[in-house]
């Protein structure tokens, strides 16, 4: 009698599938707003074309950025002092 018990004991219970009534309508509505959300016009991965690599003085104006914040284009050849910036 105590084998068929230890037995018993050792197997794993049995796991149910949820039924459809307990699944929650949360998850529809999520994936539902995923599909359907705007996207940003600046997506991660967003190809712009390259404005070069020249150096300007401070204050001399140049053309406006393709990109925001700016991938490439004209810069400064000198670097900022460290510290903080306003």
């Amino acid at each position: 009698m105590s084998k068929q018990l230890t037995a018993l004991s050792r197997q794993t219970p049995r796991k149910h599938a949820p039924s459809r009534s307990r699944r929650s309508p949360w998850a529809w509505f999520g994936g539902v707003w995923l599909a359907t959300r705007p996207t940003s016009q600046a997506a991660p991965g967003q190809w712009f074309p390259i404005q070069g690599q020249q150096h300007i003085t401070p204050g001399q104006t140049h053309p406006a950025y393709n990109s925001d914040p700016p991938t490439s284009g004209w810069h400064s050849d000198t670097p900022l002092a460290s510290g903080f910036h306003e």
